[in-house]
């Protein structure tokens, strides 16, 4: 594993934070400013893929959900990640809200779309079966082999098979 420490000036670790934001959102300026004054080492992701691989390859000890209603799959990555990195911090911000950051709380904060995160020692039979995928026939999909070429022969005449198979008997030259 990949883990990157940085050091502030006076050789203490600084902590490092990963920011998950929607695509096209911007972080807000006064979070930046403050985990920054806080000597916080910030990156940025905009989609559940980039946040998971970003944690597998770097060590995060935090991690703020930008307007996490808004998130994609939010609940079920933070549950993986309470797994996975129980040390990881879970915060979220939302501007809209009061106070605007606060710790993660997945009975409010999941996105609506997201499905209920299964607990992974749930048994087998409390995980819900996937729906089957509908029978699609196109119009275009042949039922049967389609027919022989009539011009094609399918099967070699026996001229063409010993001439192939190279039976013709020639006398031995001694």
């Amino acid at each position: 594993m990949n883990e990157r420490r940085e050091n502030s000036q006076n050789g203490e670790q600084r902590v490092r934070c990963l920011i998950w934001l929607p695509a096209g959102y911007e972080a807000p300026l006064e979070l930046l400013d403050g985990l920054r004054m806080r000597q916080v080492t910030v990156r940025q992701a905009h989609d559940a893929p980039t946040v998971m691989a970003e944690l597998v390859t770097d060590e995060y000890q935090l991690i703020i959900l930008i307007k996490p209603r808004s998130l994609r799959r939010a609940g079920n990555l933070i549950a993986a990640a309470r797994c996975y990195w129980p040390k990881l911090t879970i915060w979220q911000y939302d501007p809209d809200t009061q106070p605007a950051l606060r710790a993660w709380d997945p009975q409010t904060s999941a996105p609506d779309h997201d499905p209920a995160p299964v607990p992974l020692d749930a048994p087998i039979d409390s995980v819900p079966e996937p729906e089957p995928a509908p029978d699609v026939l196109l119009e275009d999909t042949p039922q049967d082999p389609p027919p022989a070429d009539p011009l094609t022969p399918t099967v070699l005449s026996e001229e063409e098979l010993s001439m192939l198979l190279d039976e013709t008997e020639e006398p031995h030259q001694s």
